[in-house]
């Protein structure tokens, strides 16, 4: 039987692909290029290839591939790049879905007739997924725009490239309906005037269509064209037409989502027979369009511009009340969406009550119930309140009763509150990230999810849009797509669940709780508040979310071999060769942190808190800017240098940083930051609502985690870290002093306890933090100013910088360009220069216990060189050492510490515990060795899976600390392994999981 549907499925689909079309997702992406965006390569993202070289197949044609992660097409400076490239593209799909792959070329000679075309992928057996079912898009960079706020996708064609272009390419295959199961093979060709050369590419095709996801998806959309004559601001772009919402909706169709929320909704009359009724003549266009196009979701409207319409109108004619009016326009509104068969309607009274602006709790408080009365059920909720130890958050959602509950940031008190009480969970405005679509939704149970935002315009402050409309169609950014593919994880999740009811339908119970297990492990890691899920969306990468994909995908495989399913026939093919190979890299590299984004962090001993800055050394931040997206809005929205200088002006904030034995030492200066005599704070030590004030906020990231700490300190001194849904603050010392300067400058300095941190001491010479000095400055032009310029938001942790855990004084009187690495047990080294002394010392360098190591003769008047060589003894504990100047007599002039670290001589963490064979499998090991004797050293590494036994080449580290390990998988068995690393007679193992390849036979 299983073979009869197999040559039915072949013949038909021969048939398909006989006469096949581009498929709709393709045949609306324009093939022009919108004049805004460049055609040629702006190469901002040198860094690439870092720690790659050509090999000898790419010398001859001229360019070098690798593929990337999508999130990644616009990072600049790659610094922790593999050098084991993946030279190939490897995927999987199922029947009705569609998947991107993100790959980039650098050019390595001028080339002319430059081309790049994907060619058809085949089965082996006949069948085929036609070259119109994929396509190749170019990523253009959003730092190199000004119009658009996101990175574009425009036609890959170039007519000449240089060298040194680095060309980033987005693969995208559209596998149809009742496609026959197996691995399809093909290649991508690119030519030149040197000839031709391929890029391999293979995809799995699995037995089985996705379905149609069951949710609601989509953008908020101002809702109004033009506002002439109607005393409101326009919010829409202005080339934004009715004429465009076809094009709009028919792209949001192929690309999964199905409902805009509509913004800024203008009040509107029409003249009949003299009198003026009520009127949805724009609202109609939006619904039509979605009628025209096929969305199935709801339309989503926002009531507020006509509840504060009805206020204005019973000021002047009292005679009915504003609640009166405002029914009576819901009621219109409903009875004309029923008469003309519009789309489901869903309305809000208005949009983040939780805000501390008291218009909207008015609105909010006024017009909750009026909207109830009249909207039948249709009426829903969104708010941004909710979040761990707010002291004022209010679920309002549960409270009020509403059946649809729209949160930005959830909480599991009120996420189970939801739930118990039979509420439809929404999620909005969690990012442009494919988890905010797809594996967030999974975490919250929601059936929703709709993000801020699409063609919706100020003039300074923010500028979303990404897509531009041409007479063949949309020329579309990388949040589509990353949505799409958030989508289709969604979609995958729906059809597992699928099986799990049928299952449980047939009494299977312990088979289908199995298969839930599955569903919980991809999705309960994920933080579901605001900022913690908007940190994990910015760190996670692609590879990562596939991965969890593709365990769903595998248990529905799973799924269909138990009884009664339909097992879909192994796909024969040879396995791919198992080639260990192994790269290590060290991850506090320092030529790779950009001298712009990287402190030096000098020891500060005995700090004492006054107020006022420590300002020794090269330790500080400079003057914080505005987030990149208010310099792109305000370049675009300037004629001139000098009118964009003054839209990007901001109130001069700079942060410097020490640190001592106790903990680290934050110090600021922010213009306009001294609070008024009479002002008091909202917001007291601890509350998570800190940000609301004026305020400083820190962001730190350890070297290992996932998660990061954010300290918020207020200009009245209240301060609260959060970290890992957790807040603290008791143990944080705050100092201020106010009117430092003219400008109403407030001096602050902070004391963080290493304990917050979740360490007994401090770090240790050399450790590098992501960190970033962030300030909200409410009430003026650009409040939102950081150190490491993020895009959007505070917590794009890729976008952060450095600091750098000297070890050594800011400052000294004596001691002068003291150099040395880390040290660790084994050979170490420590040179430098005596300033002139006016009388005779000595130089004595001593370990914890007092004890002489290495002593010279300092004489007096000339500077004074020396070098010191030294044995560290292995397995001792955590100590200081110092650098000690004394005179002759033994009298202590002056000390330089060098904090040493010993322990454990190799820890190994791995960053991925489940990968799919094929992957590279990322590792930090850190290393307790000595510069000096690392290369004594060579780094074992095996992998033992029962009698399966896998010995990788040996390698080499570079140096002590913290660095990267990167281990092929390709051609590995699955199975749960044990990987042990070795050096000389120190061992570490680590277990890890190995998932079928994504095309192999299995």
């Amino acid at each position: 039987m299983h073979s009869k549907r197999n040559l039915f499925f072949s013949a038909l689909f021969a048939v398909m692909t006989a006469t096949a079309a581009q498929p709709p997702e393709f045949e609306i992406m324009s093939k022009e290029v919108p004049a805004e965006i460049p055609k040629t390569p702006v190469n901002d993202a040198k860094g690439f290839f870092l720690h790659s070289q050509p090999d000898a197949s790419e010398e001859k044609p001229g360019w070098m591939f690798g593929r990337i992660g999508t999130e990644c097409t616009g990072i600049p400076e790659n610094k922790y790049e593999s050098p084991l490239r993946e030279k190939r593209l490897d995927h999987f799909a199922a029947g009705g879905q569609y998947v991107t792959m993100a790959f980039v070329v650098q050019i390595l000679k001028d080339q002319k007739k430059w081309s790049i075309t994907p060619e058809e992928l085949t089965n082996g057996s006949g069948q085929k997924i036609p070259a119109d079912h994929i396509k190749l898009r170019r990523i253009i960079s959003k730092r190199t725009l000004q119009t658009y706020s996101q990175d574009m996708l425009i036609p890959p064609d170039l007519e000449n490239v240089r060298k040194g272009d680095i060309l980033h390419y987005l693969y995208l295959a559209s596998v149809p309906c009742g496609t026959v199961p197996g691995i399809y093979r093909g290649n991508i060709r690119i030519s030149n005037d040197a000839g031709t050369a391929e890029i391999p590419v293979s995809l799995r095709i699995f037995g089985y269509d996705l379905p149609k996801a069951e949710g609601v998806f989509g953008t908020y959309v101002a809702g109004h064209f033009d506002t002439t004559g109607t005393g409101y601001k326009r919010f829409s772009p202005e080339k934004f037409s009715p004429e465009q919402l076809d094009p709009l909706f028919r792209f949001w169709k192929t690309r999964g989502l199905n409902s805009p929320t509509l913004t800024h909704l203008l009040p509107e009359y029409k003249n009949v027979n003299g009198k003026k009724q009520i009127s949805f003549k724009t609202v109609r266009l939006f619904a039509d369009a979605m009628k025209r196009a096929g969305l199935e979701g709801p339309l989503c409207l926002d009531s507020r511009f006509w509840a504060w319409h009805e206020e204005a109108l019973e000021k002047a004619a009292p005679d009915k009340s504003a609640e009166e009016r405002f029914k009576e326009r819901i009621k219109t509104l409903i009875q004309t969406a029923e008469q003309e068969k519009w789309p489901a309607l869903k309305i809000f009274p208005e949009e983040e009550v939780g805000n501390p602006d008291n218009t909207k709790k008015r609105t909010y408080t006024r017009f909750r119930k009026p909207l109830r009365e009249a909207a039948g059920g249709r009426d829903y909720i969104i708010d941004n309140d909710i979040g761990y130890n707010r002291t004022d958050a209010v679920d309002r959602g549960n409270t009020d009763n509403f059946p649809v509950i729209q949160y930005n940031s959830w909480e599991d008190k009120a996420l189970d509150t939801a739930h118990k009480n039979h509420r439809e969970v929404w999620a909005y405005n969690y990012g442009f990230h494919r988890a905010s679509f797809g594996f967030l939704l999974t975490r919250l149970g929601a059936t929703g999810n709709h993000q801020w935002a699409e063609m919706w315009i100020t003039d300074t402050k923010h500028y979303w849009q990404t897509l531009a409309f041409l007479q063949d169609g949309v020329c579309s950014g990388m949040n589509y797509e990353w949505m799409q593919e958030g989508i289709s994880d969604y979609r995958y999740v729906q059809r597992l669940r699928e099986k799990i009811t049928r299952l449980r339908h047939a009494g299977k119970n312990n088979e289908a709780q199995k298969l839930e297990e599955v569903i919980r492990q991809v999705s309960a890691d994920i933080p579901i508040t605001s900022a913690e899920a908007g940190g994990w969306n910015a760190r996670t990468k692609e590879s990562e979310l596939n991965r969890r994909r593709w365990q769903v995908a595998l248990a529905i495989q799973e799924a269909e071999r138990l009884p009664g399913g339909k097992a879909e026939k192994k796909a024969s093919r040879s396995p791919d060769q198992l080639k260990p190979e192994i790269a290590t890299l060290p991850a506090k590299t320092e030529p790779f942190q950009s001298a712009d984004n990287s402190i030096a962090l000098p020891i500060l001993e005995n700090p004492k808190l006054d107020g006022m800055p420590d300002l020794r050394g090269k330790n500080t931040t400079g003057a914080l800017r505005v987030r990149v997206s208010d310099e792109v809005n305000a370049r675009a929205y300037s004629s001139s240098l000098e009118e964009f200088q003054k839209r990007i002006a901001c109130a001069w904030t700079a942060v410097w940083l020490t640190y001592s034995q106790e903990g680290l030492l934050i110090s600021s200066i922010g213009n306009f930051g001294t609070p008024s005599p009479k002002a008091k704070p909202r917001y007291e030590d601890g509350d998570g609502n800190l940000w609301r004030e004026i305020c400083m906020e820190y962001f730190f990231q350890k070297p290992g985690d996932k998660g990061f700490y954010q300290l918020i300190v207020s200009n009245f001194d209240k301060k609260v870290m959060l970290a890992n849904g957790k807040t603290s603050f008791q143990s944080i010392q705050v100092c201020s002093k106010p009117n430092v300067n003219p400008a109403a400058g407030l001096a602050q300095e902070v004391l963080i306890p290493w304990s917050e941190f979740g360490l007994d001491r401090m770090p240790e010479a050399g450790t590098v933090w992501k960190f970033n000095a962030c300030r909200e400055l409410h009430g003026y032009r650009n409040p939102l100013m950081s150190w490491g310029r993020v895009m959007t938001g505070f917590a794009e942790s890729d976008r952060w910088g450095t600091i750098v855990f000297t070890g050594q004084p800011g400052t000294s009187a004596v001691f002068d360009k003291i150099a040395f690495d880390a040290l660790y047990p084994g050979k170490n080294t420590i040179s430098g220069t005596l300033k002139a002394l006016k009388q005779a010392g000595i130089l004595m360098l001593t370990d914890a216990k007092g004890t002489v190591v290495c002593k010279k003769d300092i004489p007096a008047g000339n500077p004074e060189n020396f070098t010191f060589q030294f044995d560290i003894p292995g397995e001792v504990p955590p100590e200081t050492w110092r650098l000690k100047l004394t005179d002759t007599t033994g009298k202590e002039l002056e000390r330089f510490l060098l904090p040493m670290e010993s322990g454990k001589p190799l820890s190994v963490m791995t960053e991925s515990p489940v990968v799919a064979a094929g992957e590279l499998l990322p590792f930090r090991a850190l290393v307790r060795i000595s510069n000096a004797s690392i290369r004594n050293y060579p780094l074992e590494v095996t992998a033992q899976s029962g009698k399966n036994r896998i010995i990788y080449p040996k390698a080499g580290f570079l140096r002590g600390g913290d660095n990267h390990v990167w281990l092929t998988t390709r051609g590995m068995k699955p199975g749960k392994y044990e990987f042990e690393f070795r050096l000389g007679k120190h061992s570490e193992k680590v277990p890890v999981e190995i998932l079928p390849s994504f095309t192999d036979g299995e």
